[in-house]
């Protein structure tokens, strides 16, 4: 399974980049979405999948800050999305 796991998170994460540079064809969307669905089918790579996520979500937010937001709200949201990253790793481990 540790194999296949890459394998698949590869795959899946492929997709989401096709999506992303998708130029508005909604019925490939909806395919590749339903190729993200099946991520629940899982537990395991659900979680490295939601984990990537997180950390992709993390890396926005350091990069590009939200300026509806004092700083110290900032720091706040950041800092939540840092406790759930922790919370991600140590379930999966």
């Amino acid at each position: 399974m540790k194999q296949k796991l890459p394998i698949l998170l590869k795959k899946w994460l492929n997709t989401i980049k096709e999506i992303q540079g998708d130029s508005g064809r909604n019925s490939d969307q909806v395919t590749r979405l339903t190729s993200i669905k099946s991520l629940c089918k899982d537990r395991q790579p659900s979680q490295h999948f939601a984990l990537h996520i997180a950390k992709r979500v993390w890396e926005s937010m350091e990069s590009n800050p939200d300026n509806r937001f004092d700083e110290t709200e900032w720091q706040a949201h950041k800092a939540i999305v840092t406790q759930a990253i922790a919370q991600m790793e140590a379930e999966i481990e």
